[in-house]
This record gives structure tokens, C-alpha cells and sequence, in this order.
């Protein structure tokens, strides 16, 4: 590491970007702080050098959407809950200002779920909250949810399956409380807790677990997840007849695929194109500076008095996609 340490960290397009921190203790106000944007290349082991954010900051939250990167609060020599908030954009190397936290908080949790950005808790001086505050890039607006049950700072908020886990933090003495957020009905319950309390630690989702590295201890914790079922099996006694695919109503003849895509909720959508419309998506998806979203007619699955059902894509959200080719006659 070449710099600092209690700094954002994000990974876009396959590069690690380490941003601001704290170049001496991060609970002494005269403590020096940085601004610098450092990438880091796992390909070549190497570091770059970023433009600078604006102010020097440590402690601060940060989350990436379409190749931004949003960097929110921390605390500095000024002060202990800063309300900045800054778009770095990874592509440009450049940084623009946005609006500010209504609650300014530093040591706050921020993740991205479905194209908004949630920030959860935080401190300011020696409060805690436990507030659920919203950002909107698109909009540059702020909206409050429903509060959290637990009041802390220092947490770490993860999204699994459109469910945020938040998870730890400080409140004195260190917490082992785990709270998962529904944003889709803003509601709150309460998950297993640790086995340890801890703050300013580490946390990731691999193969339906969660994991949680150090921070005021030096344990590592495994919480495992029971996935959500998306569908119910079927048995069958043997394989189900070849059907050969008739047109109907808004298909054309002729080479088609079914493409299927993934999303990473585990969400899965079934498309039947035209190798034209198909090649038109993967057009799409390889091109690094499209368009975030992409329109997929929907042709014969268009129910009701509609004279056309289009169905929009964000690239951010698909896992991986399918093309399964065949032929079409009349």
C-alpha cells in the first residue's frame, strides 16, 4: 500500500481503487488525511495514481455504479462527520461534487441495490445514528427510510439476494448484532448474531455465506445463508419430447436463439429473439461505454392491450447470459 490507511475501496472493470484515509490514528482529529485516488492492478501487480478528490478525508463510505464511484462523509482535522459527497468517474479520472448528506456521519455502511445507493449508520463526534439515508445518482436527490433497530458506526452493510445485511459496528463496547434491511418493503429483521462483536472489519458473500475478516478482533466468522428457492423442481420418470418451435404471432422465420440472462439476484429471464436482436445485445454488453441499460422487445410475450412490451436490462445486474440457437420455419 502506498499510502494511507481507514480508506474507501471499490473494484471497477477489474482494478482495485483505494481512496482517501488516514495517514496516522483515525480517532485523533490531528491526524494527517488523504485525497489521493491509488489503483491497483491485480494483472500487474502494480500501483497507478488517480486524480485527487477534492478535500482530504479517512473514515469515509463508498459504493460504484456504472463505473462511478461515490465517496460519502468520513471525518477530517475539520470535522468528525463530514456531509461531502464526490463522483469519481473511473473512465474520465475526473471528480465532480454532488449533493451533500442530510445527516452528515462518518464510519457509515453503503451499498448499491437496484440502481440507488444506501447508507446506513454512521457517527458524528461521539453519536451514533441509525439512519437509513438514500442516494440517487441519476437524480443527485436524498430520501430517508425507515431507521435501524441498533444505533452504531464502523458497520459493514451487505447485499445479498435484494436484502441488505448490516452488520456489526461500534456502539461502546463493539456489537455483534446482525440486521437485514428489505428495501423493497423498508422493513427491518433481526438475523443470527457473531459470535465475536467487532468494528471496522471486513465482509464479503461467497457461495451463499457471508464472511467477516478482523477489525477489532482478529477472528474471522462464516454465516451461512439458506438461499431463497426461485423454483420449484418437477420430477419426471423420463426425458420430456423434442418439440420443434412453431412461429407465432410477431416471429419471423429463420435462425433464432433463446437467450437467457441471470441477473445477480439469481433472477432468471428468457428472451426468444431473432439472431439479429441477439447479436445486437452482445454488441451491447461488450461495449465498455454503452448505455447502462438495454431494451429487449418482447415480442409474443406481450400480454394485454399493448401495442409493444419492452423489457430493460442493467448491465451491472447480469451474472451471465445463455444463447441457445435453432432454426425457425414455417
Amino acid at each position: 500500500m502506498p499510502t494511507a490507511s481507514f480508506f474507501a475501496i471499490e473494484v471497477v472493470n477489474g482494478k482495485i481503487y483505494v481512496i482517501g484515509g488516514t495517514l496516522g490514528n483515525p480517532v485523533n482529529l490531528d491526524s494527517d488525511y488523504s485525497n489521493k485516488v491509488e489503483i491497483y492492478d491485480p494483472a500487474s501487480d502494480s500501483w497507478t495514481v488517480g486524480s485527487n478528490a477534492s478535500i482530504q478525508r479517512g473514515v469515509g463510505a463508498s459504493a460504484n455504479l456504472n463505473g462511478k464511484i461515490y465517496y460519502f462523509g468520513g471525518l477530517n482535522k475539520t470535522s468528525e462527520g463530514l456531509g461531502t459527497v464526490e463522483e469519481y468517474n473511473t473512465i474520465t479520472n475526473t471528480w465532480s461534487t454532488k449533493t451533500g448528506i442530510p445527516t452528515p456521519v462518518h464510519a457509515a455502511g453503503a451499498v448499491t441495490n437496484n440502481g440507488k445507493i444506501y447508507l446506513f449508520d454512521g457517527g458524528y463526534s461521539s453519536n451514533t445514528y441509525n439512519k437509513v439515508q438514500v442516494y440517487d445518482p441519476a437524480t443527485d436527490t436524498w430520501s430517508s427510510k425507515r431507521s435501524a433497530p441498533t444505533s452504531r458506526d464502523t458497520v459493514s452493510a451487505i447485499n445479498y439476494q435484494d436484502k441488505i445485511n448490516v452488520i456489526g459496528g461500534y456502539s461502546n463496547p463493539a456489537l455483534d448484532t446482525v440486521e437485514i434491511y428489505n428495501p423493497t418493503n423498508d422493513t427491518w429483521e433481526t438475523s443470527a448474531s457473531l459470535n465475536t462483536g467487532r468494528w471496522g472489519f471486513g465482509s464479503v458473500v461467497l457461495n451463499d455465506s457471508i464472511y467477516v475478516f478482523g477489525g477489532s478482533t482478529k477472528t474471522v466468522e462464516k454465516l451461512s445463508i439458506v438461499p431463497e428457492p426461485t423454483s420449484t423442481p418437477t420430477a419426471t420418470s423420463e426425458p420430456p419430447p423434442t418439440v420443434t418451435p412453431s412461429p407465432t404471432p410477431g416471429q419471423q422465420s429463420g435462425d433464432r436463439a433463446i437467450l437467457t440472462i441471470i441477473m445477480n439476484t439469481d433472477l432468471e429471464k428468457e428472451y426468444d429473439l431473432s439472431m439479429s436482436e441477439v447479436q445486437a445485445f452482445l454488441n451491447w454488453y461488450d461495449s465498455a461505454s454503452g448505455s447502462a441499460r438495454y431494451g429487449i422487445d418482447k415480442h409474443g410475450n406481450n400480454k394485454g392491450p399493448f401495442t409493444k412490451r419492452t423489457e430493460y436490462v442493467v448491465h451491472d445486474k447480469i451474472l451471465s447470459f445463455e444463447v441457445s440457437e435453432y432454426t425457425l420455419t414455417k
